[in-house]
């Protein structure tokens, strides 16, 4: 009888430490999930988003300013669903990323939130020429836009790049996708650069 009282109180006080777990693995799940879901988002809007900037070049003049505006727009919608990804990503890999994958992490997550501001500054910027927000935004143009541009997307190059790294030594996501992961944005803001230099109306 004083066996089977022990095991039952034995029972009993590791049934919350086990509802604990399942609770958190199944919250860690659920994160990991829509980290995936939003990746898969952003990447749908990214492309959208450059097919929009390169039909500006073969277009009518009036039909660029609209095409202006979707670029900016889409491309913010993209960069915000991937702020949505990274903490999934990073937790599906977080024991074994170590520091880099930390430090990569936090860095994309500061560049991602800033650039994704630009963004949609801008795109408002664009979108109502003459209005007091545009005004505004003019004065500070040549200092905001590009601090924010120059600040946000060299942050989020850096930490994307060490994040991709760490997710190819984690090898918890498959290798291919890390190295794109890691390559995408140092190859987005090139062509950013690039359209900026030879085609000044287009961003």
């Amino acid at each position: 009888a004083a066996g089977a009282r022990s095991f039952f109180i034995s029972s009993r006080n590791s049934t919350p430490a086990l509802s604990a777990t399942s609770g958190g693995g199944g919250s860690r799940s659920v994160l990991e999930t829509l980290g995936g879901l939003a990746a898969i988002g952003s990447g749908i809007l990214a492309l959208l988003a450059i097919l929009a900037l390169l039909l500006q070049a073969v277009l009518q003049p009036e039909a660029q300013l609209p095409l202006r505006v979707l670029f900016f727009f889409l491309f913010g919608l993209s960069t915000l669903l991937l702020a949505i990804a990274l903490p999934g990503l990073q937790a599906r890999q977080a024991g074994r990323a170590r520091r880099l994958g930390w430090v990569g992490f936090t860095l994309a997550m500061i560049g991602v939130v800033l650039f994704t501001a630009f963004l949609f500054l801008q795109g408002v910027w664009v979108a109502s020429p003459g209005t007091a927000f545009s005004v505004w935004w003019s004065s500070w143009d040549l200092a905001l836009g590009p601090g924010l541009f120059l600040l946000g997307g060299g942050t989020a190059v850096v930490g994307i790049t060490f994040f991709g790294i760490a997710t190819a030594r984690a090898n918890v996501l498959p290798r291919w996708a890390a190295v794109m992961f890691a390559l995408a944005w140092p190859i987005g803001i090139a062509i950013g650069w690039l359209y900026a230099v030879f085609l000044p109306g287009a961003i």
